[in-house]
């Protein structure tokens, strides 16, 4: 797609994606913009990603805020970008609509159609163990609009075609779309236990701690409780640390639904955030 038909200035790529639509990213893949500057009368976060180590995202309301935490802790999530582009529709006799989407992530194929499932839930989706297949499923990118209750662009006419004609460009090139109601899709689970667990993400992980819960998820046929894994990486508050640590690395699933205890599961996921062959490699070091 970013090939013959990208334009490039000093720090913007534009991509024609057809019918009068232009994407355009940072050349460096920053951010497109970075909303929180401190002078807004709104609610605006700045926020770093244990899955996007190198930039700052802006959250431009505690919802926002709240759905990237459920992704840096989602396996699902191989990574993602707030205000990650800038989408240009052309409509004749007026200037071009400008959209600039909340979220842009990488995942599974699969993970988009069980969002897409009417009786599904994005929070609940977003922490489920990943099935196998994921391991070899494409790896796919999704725009994520966020809506919470407060915001009334739902009723402004230009937003709504703004919307509308952006989730046809974006199907027309391969990218999908997700308009996710903050009350229904995030609520239904309590998720105020997460931005703990976040602290754990840059804890002084080693390749011996994935190698030794892999070896015990291996003895267990795939499968054990937070509990035992705490005691396999060196037991206590510093054995804690490294079992949340491996699950925001991708290296093993917790269920996170809630704030987990003892007894909650942990599993072995599809390896989605490793390099295959960088995998196959520790799986040999583990096997010893």
């Amino acid at each position: 797609m970013e090939d013959s038909m990208a334009k490039r200035t000093d720090e913007v790529t534009r991509v024609e994606f057809g019918q009068g639509a232009f994407l355009e990213r940072r050349t460096d893949g920053a951010p497109i913009r970075f909303s929180a500057t401190g002078r807004q009368h709104t609610t605006r976060h700045v926020h770093h990603s244990p899955k996007e180590p190198h930039y700052s995202f802006g959250a431009d309301s505690d919802a926002e805020l709240a759905v990237m935490m459920l992704l840096d802790v989602s396996t699902f999530v191989v990574t993602y970008k707030a205000q990650p582009h800038r989408l240009l529709l052309e409509v004749p006799g007026r200037k071009p609509l400008e959209y600039y989407p909340d979220l842009e992530l990488t995942v599974p194929h699969w993970f988009v159609g069980e969002i897409q499932k009417r009786n599904k839930l994005f929070a609940k989706v977003a922490l489920k163990l990943p099935p196998p297949r994921c391991q070899s499923d494409t790896l796919v990118s999704l725009v994520i609009e966020v809506k919470s209750e407060k915001d009334r662009r739902a009723s402004d006419p230009e937003y709504v075609e703004k919307i509308e004609r952006a989730k046809v460009a974006y199907a027309e090139n391969g990218i999908y779309f997700f308009w996710l109601d903050f009350s229904s899709q995030m609520t239904c689970l309590d998720l105020n236990h997460l931005p703990s667990l976040l602290m754990d993400a840059d804890a002084r992980w080693r390749e011996a701690h994935s190698r030794r819960a892999w070896r015990h998820l291996n003895a267990c046929a795939g499968k054990s409780t937070y509990g035992e894994l705490i005691k396999v990486l060196g037991g206590g508050p510093a054995g804690r640390e490294f079992v949340n640590c491996l699950h925001m690395r991708g290296d093993i699933w917790v269920d996170m639904a809630f704030d987990p205890g003892d007894d909650t599961r942990v599993a072995m996921p599809p390896l989605l955030r490793i390099d295959p062959q960088l995998a196959a490699n520790i799986f040999a070091g583990s096997a010893g």
